[in-house]
């Protein structure tokens, strides 16, 4: 298979985790960005068009597109901080571009005097006034409508539903970075959008397709036919360091061990087409323990060793 054909990117200044659009031919499923020294698999493609996120570290970074063991040329990608990705401003104005812009609308001639100290230039520098009020009111609202730039936080995150659950930023330029991410992100329900959702919450996953990989599910869900068809599969990997483990201090109700990632299922179950199903596969890096967490709230044998379902 041959490497896809770039023809060009639509911007090499991206802000850290933003979404970078590549131009050209041949792209297709099995096509994947190599990247600051990782592999990761695009968020959206068609033939013509490559959609992959950015680093989250602001730096100078090179890049390929992958596909059959073929790599395209070596293109280079700048992660920038947000407020330094262009946007285009209108040039700023005074009252005194405004007078002159109205005396350069009377007739010439004798009769229509247009000095500074004249009756003509002294009236128009009060429309000037008003004029330059209305303009500058026009850049507001052209720099607060831009996700990139606006300052009004609380009329984006209300308009967006921010902040998500578990992803509360307090800062500025967090709050600003996470407005763009959600407005400018192409969303929708595919594998490399929900993972990217979880590298947000700084967790490691893999999402499958009962359709595609059945072997990623357990027995029970196969026993349910074509609803199987219905169902998503999100492995996610636990630090033996996130579990809580009963102690002497912890009450008699306690789980002896206990690890649940709330607001990344919460963000997930959000998101999904409202008629398909989510199960959650928590596997501890030492694999001591591989539980089944499902959305549907029933109670169910597992494949092997013991296996908790939960609502």
């Amino acid at each position: 298979m041959a490497a896809p054909t770039v023809l060009s990117v639509s911007s090499r200044r991206v802000p850290p985790g933003g979404s970078v659009t590549v131009n050209g031919a041949g792209f297709c499923p099995d096509c994947s960005v190599s990247i600051g020294g990782k592999t990761i698999i695009p968020l959206d493609y068609s033939d013509t068009e490559l959609v992959f996120m950015a680093p989250a570290d602001i730096g100078d970074y090179t890049f390929t597109i992958n596909c059959g063991g073929e790599s395209s040329a070596v293109l280079k990608l700048f992660v920038v901080d947000l407020t330094e990705i262009p946007i285009y401003i209108p040039q700023e104005k005074n009252k005194e571009t405004f007078r002159d812009m109205l005396l350069g609308l009377m007739p010439r001639g004798f009769g229509w005097f247009k000095g500074i100290l004249g009756n003509w230039a002294k009236l128009f520098s009060g429309f000037a006034v008003v004029f330059l009020y209305i303009y500058e009111l026009f850049l507001s609202l052209f720099r607060e409508g831009s996700a990139s730039h606006t300052s009004s936080f609380d009329l984006w995150e209300q308009e967006l539903g921010l902040p998500r659950n578990g992803l509360t930023f307090t800062s500025a330029a967090d709050r600003r970075s996470e407005i763009y991410r959600v407005e400018c992100r192409k969303g929708g329900a595919t594998i490399p959008y929900l993972e990217s959702i979880a590298t947000l919450f700084g967790v490691e996953s893999k999402v499958y397709e009962y359709w595609k990989d059945p072997d990623s599910f357990p027995a029970w869900v196969a026993a349910l036919g074509t609803d199987a068809l219905m169902y998503w599969s999100v492995m996610l990997t636990v630090p033996a360091s996130e579990m809580t483990v009963f102690n002497c201090n912890s009450e008699c109700d306690d789980y002896l061990r206990y690890w649940w990632n709330e607001p990344l299922e919460s963000a997930l179950l959000a998101i999904k087409p409202s008629h398909t199903m989510m199960i959650f596969i928590y596997n501890l890096v030492n694999n001591v323990y591989n539980v089944v967490a499902s959305s549907d709230g029933s109670v169910v044998a597992g494949d092997s060793g013991e296996v908790y379902i939960y609502g």
